[in-house]
């Protein structure tokens, strides 16, 4: 597929006469005019997405308010595949403002910038440019002898660093390790698939709360190559023990078979096949579990015992709802976070005792709020927590939710450090609890307890782009070069259109003061959706401050650009325009702002100023304390001993 078309249904008749131009030239186009809503409404538009080589977005007065047009742009901005043009003089959204945007107001009956149009989108599709930010000169030879310079410094810079060659050793098999392959759906029906997915998950999550076992999380277990010998996946995983097994549903009737296989030999240890209505299977997790750990020999402590066997007795439809909510979720997207999260509080209204049920909505606040635009939702993850709590408080996930909020939105830290621990206290296995936990240790100067948990996260996901890429940074701050530098080749050989690994890659050579590798390395995030301040900062330290300004002036000047504004000018030295840009991210309470004063690297040579100074006493990290009345929520964090999470 050439191209997918992202638009507002209202817009469907102006749109038509476009994709026939679009049709006319040989390109292939996806639109959704032929398919009806439902599960397969949604399946079709993320396969359409996967396949297609540029997302064409028509921004106009119903598609900026549209979730998923929203969506469908931050995808293709992910992919460096987005062409935007514009159907009406509106206001573009936070976040795509710029990009290079083509006018067609008066379209159909004028042509507008068609031609801007159609140069971007064969640009795109030859692979020689993205328009995803606003280019130094106009289209044309110019533009896409560019881009052909472009192609050939990427192809030089990956034969320099050899990442297509790059193969990182296998993980060694942890004592007790185990990961759960996705489960088959042998009734073959795609309507099952949320009940499927969920069931693995639920597993996971259940084996998970035995403290002596180590379990892959979902993430890295659905990357694997199912055609391959189970030896090979457990040793890409790093596991001495695979589960397989399947699901079949009749009506509220499910069948679950479940074995064990030793992951070294292949041979099957342990199986058995399960019959259950729908509302006893959240128990029968809790059977399936001490089965497993019995057959590895492991014995579930009194607390392990606790965690297990605290399952809610839900109504068959609330469960379903849940299952259904939390496969939303796992689409890892804005629309899909907000549909999950819907569908969850519309259970809830019909029982709203279900503990499950608030905490599916606070994991989906959660990521919500997680993201660079979080409107409002930490708050709504604590709200969702803390009737959670007050009805369950063994659900590790809620913990963890309201870690985040005291973290990224009340900046905390005392409370953050506790519920996060307790979250891993009832689930060690769970990867978002050490990740967040270690760039909580990060910010609070504990570099050395930080990493054990940012190993671990690896350990965990060890096919996971997004943790062994900032596990690489880990090293990096840490001075740890030569192994910030082969964990951000292992990322890369990963997913080489990720962009944490180059932003690793860059950031380690930039500390080690290599500046060619530096620039190289950050030149792949040059379109990248967000990223690309990165590049702005290496060219300063390098002192190419021109082409660190030409970057800085493509960012919308706005608070939700702040992160990336602030660490280039911090970079040139501008401190005013660092301080402005700061002080933006502090009042609209964007995350990642504790960080930006007290870790960043680019922010590092002004932290003994005594304007940083005030800053960083304002969220408690400063070595004096803060003005307890006027700084109620933040406080000192407490250098207190807390137990050691097991790696």
């Amino acid at each position: 597929m050439d191209i997918f078309v992202s638009y507002a249904s209202e817009d469907r008749e102006r749109i038509a006469p476009l994709v026939a131009a679009f049709e006319s030239r040989g390109w292939r186009v996806w639109w959704d005019q032929h398919i009806h809503a439902g599960p397969r409404f949604r399946d079709a538009i993320e396969q359409a997405l996967n396949d297609c080589r540029c997302v064409v977005v028509a921004w106009s007065r119903a598609s900026v308010a549209s979730d998923f047009v929203i969506d469908e742009a931050t995808r293709g901005k992910e992919m460096n595949r987005l062409v935007p043009f514009l159907l009406d003089d509106v206001k573009i959204p936070l976040g795509f403002r710029a990009a290079q945007t083509a006018r067609l107001l008066d379209w159909p009956d004028k042509p507008g910038d068609l031609d801007l149009l159609l140069t971007g989108i064969q640009a795109t599709l030859d692979g020689l440019a993205s328009p995803s930010r606003a280019p130094s000169e106009a289209p044309g030879r110019a533009r896409i002898f560019a881009g052909i310079a472009a192609a050939v410094v990427a192809v030089i810079g990956l034969a320099f660093y050899g990442y297509r060659t790059f193969e990182p050793p296998p993980p060694a098999a942890a004592h007790n390790s185990i990961a759960v392959l996705p489960l088959n759906n042998v009734s073959r029906a795609a309507s099952e698939s949320f009940l499927v997915e969920g069931l693995h998950e639920a597993l996971i999550a259940n084996l998970s709360k035995v403290s002596a076992l180590t379990v892959t999380s979902p993430g890295s277990v659905r990357r694997v190559d199912r055609d391959l010998p189970l030896p090979e996946i457990a040793q890409l995983l790093g596991v001495a023990y695979v589960i397989e097994g399947s699901v079949m549903r009749e009506g509220d009737q499910i069948r679950v078979i479940v074995q064990l296989v030793d992951g070294a030999s292949g041979e099957n240890r342990w199986s058995e096949t399960y019959d259950r209505r729908l509302e006893r299977v959240l128990a029968l997790q809790a059977e399936i579990t001490r089965t497993i750990a019995d057959q590895v020999s492991v014995a579930l402590t009194p607390e392990d015992e606790r965690n297990v066997s605290a399952i809610e007795q839900m109504r068959p439809d609330t469960y379903e709802a849940y299952l259904q909510g939390m496969f939303e979720l796992r689409r890892e997207t804005l629309r899909g976070y907000r549909s999950g999260i819907r569908i969850m509080q519309g259970a809830l209204e019909q029982d709203p005792d279900s503990a499950l049920a608030h905490a599916g909505v606070a994991i989906g606040y959660s990521m919500l709020g997680h993201n660079f635009f979080p409107e409002t939702a930490l708050p709504k993850a604590r709200e969702a927590a803390l009737k959670a709590l007050a009805l369950d408080d063994s659900l590790p996930e809620v913990h963890l939710a309201m870690g985040m909020y005291k973290m990224y939105f009340e900046w905390h830290w005392p409370d953050a450090e506790r519920y996060l621990l307790r979250a891993l206290q009832i689930n060690p296995s769970l990867v978002d609890a050490h990740y967040h936990y270690a760039w909580l240790l990060e910010l609070l100067g504990e570099e050395e307890k930080a990493l054990l948990h940012g190993e671990q996260t690896r350990t965990l996901s060890p096919l996971s782009s997004f943790y062994n890429g900032w596990l690489a940074d880990q090293y990096r701050a840490l001075e740890r070069f030569d192994e910030a530098i082969a964990q951000a080749h292992y990322t890369i050989s990963l997913n080489e259109r990720y962009p944490l690994g180059w932003f690793a890659l860059g950031n380690t050579h930039a500390d080690m003061q290599n500046f060619d590798q530096a620039i190289t390395a950050h030149e792949h995030l040059r379109d990248s959706y967000f990223w690309s301040w990165a590049l702005g900062g290496t060219y300063a330290k390098a002192g190419q401050t021109g082409a660190a300004r030409e970057i800085a002036a493509s960012i919308e000047p706005e608070e939700d650009n702040a992160i990336p504004l602030t660490l280039i000018a911090a970079a040139l030295g501008d401190e005013d325009d660092m301080y402005r840009w700061l002080e933006a991210a502090r009042d609209t309470r964007l995350s990642w702002y504790p960080w930006l004063v007290a870790w960043f690297p680019a922010t590092a040579p002004y932290r003994d100023q005594p304007r940083m100074q005030a800053l960083a006493a304002e969220l408690g990290l400063a070595s004096e304390p803060v003005n307890q009345a006027e700084h109620h929520r933040i406080v000192r964090p407490e250098r207190l001993e807390f137990a050691a999470v097991s790696q």
